[in-house]
């Protein structure tokens, strides 16, 4: 956990973002291809759909190792509300 600026915040990484009610997953323009295709399967930022759900993100949780990591992140998160 760390506390973020605008500053801080780099267009080629990823952040998940948590204000104590929401969480956010923030995708730089420049991020590696892959967490592009991880998440989105899609292999660039310009073609990402932002209204792209959560269960549409991880459907497929069990074949990525990426995905699964994320899902668990997101729910210690969940859990400590």
């Amino acid at each position: 956990m760390e506390v973020l600026s605008r500053s801080s915040i780099r267009q080629e990484g990823m952040y998940l973002l948590f204000n104590s009610f929401t969480i956010y997953l923030y995708v730089g323009r420049q991020c590696d291809p892959f967490f592009y295709n991880e998440l989105f399967q899609v292999n660039d930022y310009f073609q990402i759909d932002k209204n792209t759900s959560e269960d549409d993100i991880f459907a497929s949780v069990a074949e990525s190792n990426y995905l699964t990591a994320l899902s668990n992140i997101i729910e210690q998160i969940r859990a400590t509300r």
